[in-house]
């Protein structure tokens, strides 16, 4: 038998069904699943706009950024 929790719960309210549980002798176990929504892909070349005025690459904007010495 599994029960499902679907709404975010409290620790002490946790701890409560979990010690009123054992009081009637059942043995139970906390299982956190946290379902990830799906996220969309986004092309990095979207952000090419805002770098249009300036006179830096990609890799030159990392290298800055990283404070890369070559």
């Amino acid at each position: 038998m599994e029960i499902i929790l679907k709404n975010k719960i409290d620790q002490d309210k946790i701890e409560a069904l979990l010690q009123f549980l054992k009081f009637l002798n059942i043995e139970a176990i906390v299982k956190h699943e946290y379902l990830l929504k799906e996220r969309k892909k986004v092309d990095f070349s979207l952000s090419d706009g805002f770098w249009k005025d300036y006179s830096i690459d990609g890799y030159q904007l990392r290298k800055q950024s990283w404070n890369i010495i070559e």
